[in-house]
């Protein structure tokens, strides 16, 4: 009895140092991010909170943007934003590029 309580613990040990060695591993060898310069990303909901967030990180990234959003006035200030990114990185080119997409919603 005793001796089956002392190899589980053992055996529960192991495996949780497994556990450790295994997610340092995959912190130290990480995969390979996909670029995404030039690519089109579309992004909806764009004029605030994480649509936001997710373009000004896509413009720092260089990819073609589209933003998509209900409300047109916050939707031009993210695109003012993700121009002035554009901008900053030299590339007027892709700040002319930036799309600005209108939802137009029709309730009957």
């Amino acid at each position: 009895m005793m001796m089956n309580i002392v190899v589980e613990f053992f055996v529960v040990m192991l495996k949780v140092l497994w556990a450790i060695v295994m997610a340092g591993l995959k912190w130290l060898i990480r995969p390979k991010e996909k670029s995404v310069a030039g690519q089109v990303c579309v992004i909806t909901g764009a004029g605030g909170g994480l649509g936001r967030l997710f373009a000004k990180e896509f413009a720092r990234r260089r990819a073609t943007l589209v933003l998509w959003d209900i409300n047109s006035h916050s939707n031009e200030e993210t695109a003012e934003m993700v121009r002035q990114i554009y901008r900053e990185q030299d590339d007027n080119s892709m700040a002319k590029e930036v799309q600005v997409a209108l939802s137009f919603v029709g309730i009957k």
